[in-house]
């Protein structure tokens, strides 16, 4: 149970990372960044946070009964996917100057 905790904690924050990074370059010419980035990241995170919460609670088991942890975990690596590939392949074209 503990490595599957410290599995969750660590998708979860890969998760929120990549997306930060993302949207971070995607700000850098934009004006007006202080409001705009909050509007942004938070609906963007809330698939990973929730994906998170839901595995951690059956892991402890104060969640539903008969929730499963690994199904949570999966959905949570599948984002993690997802917006990884996004900011890999979105980089290069937000960054670039000219």
């Amino acid at each position: 149970m503990d490595v599957q905790l410290l599995g969750t904690a660590f998708l979860a924050l890969a998760g929120l990372s990549a997306i930060g990074i993302m949207l971070s370059a995607m700000m850098l010419k934009v004006g007006g960044k202080h409001f705009l980035y909050p509007l942004i990241y938070f609906p963007l995170t809330s698939p990973v946070l929730i994906a998170a919460v839901q595995s951690s609670l059956a892991m402890l088991g104060a969640g539903p009964i008969g929730s499963d942890p690994t199904a949570w975990m999966g959905l949570l690596a599948c984002f993690d996917v997802i917006y990884f590939t996004l900011g890999v392949l979105l980089f290069d074209v937000l960054v670039k100057t000219g």
